[in-house]
């Protein structure tokens, strides 16, 4: 009997569970266990070349705040370490005191707090980066255009460095995809969330995120199960902020349900680890991080499946579809009294 064909699953979410006007997303990407340059020293090492002043492990949401930029850059020039590889030039150091300089003078606090947590390798308050992020805006948009350029072009190198891995694994699994993009959003806002909800608290939050979470999983079982031969994927999930803020506790594997397929081909997948976000993560959780955040941005429009799916290719350079069908996947359509079309398109599309 012929060996399953093993797959590696990172997932992670993106938005606020416990507030019903934001929109979420659980996401993540599928690895081929076989793929060359996979490992973590050497996902790690590819990334973070990507953004060499910036503290490990990179957290997507502190990527859309241009600021973290010159002060990540700030704190390591203070250290007693080698400089960074010459990826930017002198006037980037020059830029880099103009912004202590401007925030120096109008958020000394928020700024003394935020590079205080940096120094000691810690994540930043957000809520301070983002007010310092908007201060910059507003007080030196030049230079706040010039950092904002830094960072768009670190998120598409990680967009080209997960297409490089589609590229390296191209039909080592029977011609289909052996990097792939999974992700399970709503139909409309709230629609995760249980029947009988009336307000939103630890509890109802936490069940809007396992029905995405498990939304996602089962995705996974359908695609593979119409592949050849049978399939087994581990699944790692990032516990960052469901820890407590959703679950009210941490997260654990057990609250995860595995997913099994007899038919048409058989398919195992397992929840093996709850991952915690820090100096030890597997770098495809970071990955991951990143997929989720793009995904929702994505998918929060009003788009037909196939613009979903083109805006995510093109942010994320993986696949989003395979076999003719696509990996996404969407929850409680008749909950919604306007359901987002490419949502409607799913339904179609997986009858």
């Amino acid at each position: 009997m012929a060996k399953p064909v093993r797959w590696l699953l990172f997932i992670d979410e993106s938005g606020q569970f416990d507030r019903l006007s934001d929109d979420v997303v659980v996401a993540g990407i599928m690895l081929h266990r076989d793929i060359p340059g996979t490992s973590p020293e050497e996902l790690r090492a590819s990334l973070q070349a990507l953004g060499p002043d910036l503290q490990w492990p990179f957290h997507a949401a502190y990527l859309n705040l241009p600021v973290l930029l010159p002060l990540s850059r700030h704190v390591r020039r203070q250290r007693d370490v080698a400089a960074p590889p010459a990826t930017a030039s002198d006037d980037l150091d020059t830029l880099t005191e103009t912004v202590i300089n401007v925030l120096h003078e109008r958020q000394p606090h928020k700024l003394l707090r935020t590079l205080e947590a940096l120094k000691k390798n810690r994540e930043p308050d957000f809520q301070n980066v983002r007010d310092l992020n908007g201060e910059l805006q507003a007080s030196n948009n030049k230079v706040y255009v010039i950092f904002n350029d830094h960072m768009r072009e670190m998120w598409a190198g990680v967009g080209r460095l997960v297409g490089m891995l589609e590229k390296g694994a191209a039909q080592i699994a029977d011609d289909q995809p052996a990097v792939m993009l999974f992700a399970s959003g709503e139909a409309c806002k709230g629609a995760a969330m249980p029947r009988e909800w009336s307000g939103l608290g630890p509890g109802l939050a936490s069940r809007r995120y396992l029905t995405l979470l498990q939304s996602a999983l089962e995705r996974v079982a359908d695609v593979l199960s119409s592949r050849t031969g049978s399939h087994q994927v581990q699944v790692q999930v990032l516990g960052r902020s469901v820890m407590t803020e959703v679950l009210g506790a941490r997260l654990k594997t057990a609250d995860i349900l595995p997913v099994k397929r007899k038919e048409p081909r058989e398919v195992d997948v397992v929840p093996e680890k709850v991952a915690v976000f820090d100096e030890q993560v597997h770098p495809a959780l970071v990955i991951a991080d990143f997929v989720a955040n793009r995904c929702r941005w994505v998918l929060r429009n009003n788009l037909a499946l196939r613009q979903v799916e083109q805006r995510i290719n093109k942010l994320v350079g993986v696949a989003v579809r395979s076999a003719g069908r696509s990996h996404l996947a969407a929850i409680e359509l008749t909950k919604c009294s306007r359901v987002r079309p490419w949502a409607q398109d799913l339904v179609k599309e997986w009858r």
